[in-house]
């Protein structure tokens, strides 16, 4: 009997660990190596002793691993697979992406998976189903009441100690942010407090709170997108018989100018495939004298799509906000599609996400997140062309992830002018390299359908490096490079034989003084305003001549408008000091 008696609790403990399996993968030990293993600890300890209490919920074993097989043991691997694969746990990005695609791009999602994996899930549970026969064998076997109430007492009483000794609580509250209104609720819905915390990245509690997590985020994006459909945008669009067929707008993100060999010449050999593009295709229009008008994606993006955007580039609400040139697009004639390499939530894509839904169609292809490795930016290849053979007159928005940091997570091993260098400046230029054979491969799939094609490239903001003149040793965005961005236009030669006027106009203003802002009003005037001609909307563009006395009006570190330029001229490693 005593024999028997440790095997029935050697089955409870075997649950116990094989419940904690994937959270003694390693995968956040480079994120937070100080206090990576005392963060192990706690989460290990907290979801063993979690259960612990369920497993001594019940007195019959067989039941016990009926209920836990079916409820989290069974997509196991699937959860390891997310560490391994996108370098995090399960998580509410991984869920939007998967409920923001099709059958058709979850199919491929999963296809791309390994077949490693897919082994893996089928043997895994191969043997779950033996280990249920094994256990209804014996299905008399039962775990003493008395030992069940004592582990749920102990168990109970050690995750209390930590509240009651140390006095552990939320880390944040409302009352104490800075911001105000609509930046409150992004950030709200993005944070975990208290007891939950710990969990929403352990198994098996990360897939029920990340889904809860999506459901409670994708509200506020709902919110804010009702937000700005309150007020209608003061001029609409009609599609002029010239307009282009297909605008393609390329988000890029923290791009920085003079990391481009296009646009600065001593600069390493980043971009290879544009610059053998300039010397032969004159739609190339290269604007060098733009800046981002914020050094945050949240506050930059926004006023590239509207004048009137949901946050201003100071980060303050604007009660006047309306649909971007995605809805006006739509309403004039387009099929509109978003598709994003960024996330579908969060404190900082939320409210970019909150425009993707203006789109017609839409989805969200990076099941990771901006700190991890992720999907590369060619993953938003396919849906585009599939996107262009689909409508006759399409507005494609491509928001990539481009150079966010880290650099060497935007690239394929081996790619770029430095393919085996880990130096931060070194992989920083070859994600722009990679960011040039995106944009070329871009315009190719246009050049090929030979319609009226518009592409523009944008990149949010820049990045600024280390630098021994600026005394800096990290990168961050106090400086000049983080305000100055790569713009690029270009115009099919079907679209030029049309409109030759409007190419010369653009391509006579390729040195004027500009901030990211001209980007909308450039595709308004491209499409055309209803009732008005197309230089008397009133909205700056790239149109519209410059000169050296232009302002470019920009929000520096400190949160404060100031003149570029003459910021620069004070200081060009720290704007607006």
């Amino acid at each position: 009997m005593p024999v028997k008696k440790n095997k029935k609790w050697l089955i409870f403990l075997l649950v116990v660990i094989l419940l904690n399996i994937p959270n003694l993968s390693t995968w956040e030990r480079f994120q937070y190596p100080e206090t990576y293993f005392f963060e192990l600890f706690e989460r290990v300890l907290k979801c063993g002793l979690l259960s612990v209490i369920f497993l001594s919920l019940f007195s019959k074993p067989w039941m016990a691993w009926v209920v836990n097989w079916s409820l989290f043991l069974w997509w196991m691997p699937f959860s390891l697979a997310a560490r391994e694969l996108t370098g995090s746990s399960i998580t509410a990005n991984l869920v939007a992406t998967a409920l923001a695609s099709s059958p058709g791009e979850i199919k491929s999602l999963l296809l791309s998976l390994s077949i490693y994996w897919i082994l893996i899930f089928f043997f895994w549970n191969a043997l779950c189903l033996a280990f249920f026969y094994f256990l209804w064998s014996r299905k008399n076997w039962q775990w003493e009441n008395s030992v069940r109430i004592k582990c749920i007492i102990l168990s109970v009483l050690m995750l209390l100690i930590p509240y009651i000794f140390l006095g552990k609580s939320s880390e944040f509250s409302l009352g104490n942010n800075i911001h105000g209104g609509l930046v409150d609720k992004f950030i709200e819905e993005d944070r975990w407090n208290g007891f939950e915390s710990d969990l929403i990245t352990a198994f098996p509690y990360e897939l029920p709170l990340s889904i809860a997590h999506y459901f409670k985020a994708k509200a506020v994006v709902n919110w804010a997108r009702e937000k700005k459909g309150i007020v209608e945008p003061e001029i609409k669009l009609r599609m002029q018989e010239n307009a282009p067929e297909v605008i393609v707008l390329v988000i890029g993100e923290s791009s920085s100018r003079n990391a481009w060999h296009l646009f600065h010449k001593e600069a390493p050999e980043t971009t290879p495939r544009l610059s053998k593009r300039a010397q032969f295709d004159d739609g190339l229009l290269i604007f060098g004298n733009v800046v981002a008008q914020a050094t945050a994606t949240r506050q930059a993006v926004p006023s590239i799509l509207t004048n009137q955007p949901l946050i201003w580039p100071d980060g303050k609400a604007n009660i006047h906000a309306t649909p971007s040139i995605v809805s006006m697009a739509g309403k004039a004639g387009y099929e509109t599609a978003w598709f994003s390499n960024q996330a579908a939530i969060g404190q900082y894509d939320g409210i970019i996400a909150a425009y993707a839904e203006e789109a017609n169609k839409r989805a969200f292809l990076n099941p990771s997140s901006f700190t991890r490795q992720g999907t590369y930016d060619n993953v938003l290849l396919n849906p585009m062309t599939i996107a262009l053979n689909e409508g006759e007159k399409s507005f494609i928005v491509l928001h990539t992830l481009g150079s966010h940091f880290q650099f060497l997570h935007r690239y394929p091993s081996g790619f770029g002018p430095f393919p085996m260098s880990e130096e931060i400046t070194q992989t920083y230029a070859n994600s722009i390299a990679y960011t040039d054979q995106f944009v070329e491969s871009v315009i190719a799939e246009l050049e090929e359908k030979g319609r009226r094609a518009v592409m523009i490239y944008v990149s949010d903001h820049g990045q600024a490096l280390p630098s021994k003149s600026c005394g800096t040793t990290d990168i961050n965005r106090f400086g000049a490079e983080a305000y100055e961005i790569p713009v690029i236009i270009w115009l099919s030669q079907q679209y030029r034989e049309v409109n030759g006027d409007a190419f010369h106009a653009l391509k006579k203003n390729i040195n004027g003084i500009y901030t990211s802002s001209s980007v909308f009003g450039t595709i308004v005037r491209m499409i055309g305003v209803d009732g008005l001609r197309k230089d008397e909307s009133g909205i700056k563009s790239f149109f519209d001549r410059t000169d050296k006395n232009t302002p470019q009006m920009v929000i520096s570190p400190a949160q404060r408008e100031v003149n570029f330029s003459s910021a620069v001229q004070r200081d060009s490693c720290f704007i607006g000091k």
